[in-house]
């Protein structure tokens, strides 16, 4: 019997590696952003949610 371990909708990316499956999508406002869980291998029951955003520091120049 074959089953599938999941589907994803939405631009869903799903990676696995030795400890985790991750599951990340990409932002809507601005390109780079991800909002990812991480569900461990060993204890399925437990979700971590990460999430990356870009933010920008607006600089002053100094009048001499």
């Amino acid at each position: 019997m074959w089953c599938n371990v999941g589907h994803a909708e939405s631009k869903w990316k799903i990676e696995e590696d030795q400890k985790f499956f991750q599951v990340r999508k990409e932002g809507t406002i601005q390109k780079g952003d991800h909002l990812t869980f991480l569900i461990n291998k060993n204890d399925c029951n437990k979700i971590e949610q990460t999430f990356t955003f870009y933010t920008s520091k607006k600089t002053h120049q100094l009048n001499k």
